[in-house]
């Protein structure tokens, strides 16, 4: 028996579509392991820590007259706004899709990202601003005051790193939570390093100087959230791939004798999708199934492509 020229052939971690009934699984094809309930309380402990460190720092920088505190308090910010988005990306990925969603709602983390990223950019500016006046103009520092809060936020930092240690290689999202956490340690270091300097030295400048070099990381990090997220919502091919040399290996599976309109793209970091209509002789609905399994099974081990849609055609079609 032969297919119809234009049969299509979906593929899912279930075999089925499975959109018309609202009492079966609506699963993406993408099968995130849950998070576990101890990874989610400490990333809750870590943004509690970092939300009130920040706010002392806030208040320690006006107190002081320390921008270089404030602007720590604003680094600390992009770590709140990463781990959040981490702690939001496991909760919609807990929802998991429905009838109305079939993809779930993780591109909302893409969409957070993307604001988050672009409300940064005016903490950098209100940085640059305040540290370009303090040069022109300096102003006295409360130094032992700024130190013990510099302190502070050192121990913080440490304790939050600690915590996201032991599981940070299972996901990318806290892995770079991580390192964010270990930056803000710089930081903090650098701050009390500065803070030490200008108590010998006198030199008022290095408080200003130093706001500068972290708004400089505060710009590198939301520049780099802005770019992904972008690409994302635009629906661009994800940057490690080439959408050539993905074509070619479909091409290059036996059966295949062309595959064309093809279309890859992520839905939210990691989750990746692909169409395309796929051109093989005239062959039986059981032959297109092994050539499909092939297919998919050659896009997620080489290009971790997890949810495809293909069309079989007998000819290119019109």
């Amino acid at each position: 028996m032969t297919p119809p020229e234009h049969a299509s052939a979906e593929h899912r971690a279930d075999q089925s579509h499975r959109f018309l009934h609202p009492d079966l699984d609506f699963g993406s094809g993408f099968h995130t392991p849950a998070p576990k309930a101890g990874h989610v309380r400490r990333i809750v402990r870590v943004l509690i820590l970092n939300g009130a460190t920040m706010v002392v720092e806030v208040i320690g920088g006006l107190w002081t007259g320390s921008l270089a505190l404030l602007s720590d308090a604003g680094h600390m910010l992009t770590h709140i706004l990463a781990l959040g988005m981490t702690l939001l990306a496991i909760l919609l990925a807990r929802r998991g899709s429905s009838a109305r969603q079939t993809y779930g709602s993780e591109r909302a983390e893409v969409v957070a990202a993307f604001f988050n990223a672009a409300t940064i950019f005016f903490v950098v500016l209100w940085i640059v601003g305040e540290a370009v006046a303090k040069i022109v103009s300096p102003r006295e520092i409360r130094l032992r005051e700024m130190l013990v809060v510099a302190g502070l936020g050192l121990v913080v930092n440490l304790w939050s790193a600690f915590l996201l240690a032991d599981f940070r290689r299972g996901d990318l999202n806290v892995r770079s939570a991580f390192f964010h956490l270990l930056s803000d340690t710089l930081s903090s270091l650098a701050i009390i390093a500065g803070g030490v300097t200008m108590h010998f030295t006198g030199w008022q400048w290095i408080d200003p100087a130093l706001a500068l070099v972290i708004a400089g990381v505060i710009a590198a990090w939301a520049a780099g959230l802005l770019r992904d997220s972008t690409r994302v919502l635009l629906e661009q091919v994800p940057p490690d791939l080439d959408l050539t040399e993905v074509c070619a290996a479909v091409e290059g599976i036996p059966g295949v004798r062309e595959v064309h309109d093809v279309h890859l793209w992520e839905i939210a970091p990691g989750r990746r999708l692909m169409t395309g209509h796929v051109i093989v002789e005239d062959l039986s609905v059981r032959e297109c199934e092994a050539i499909l399994d092939q297919v998919n099974r050659t896009l997620a081990e080489r290009f971790g492509i997890g949810h495809t849609t293909f069309q079989f055609e007998t000819r290119r079609g019109t």
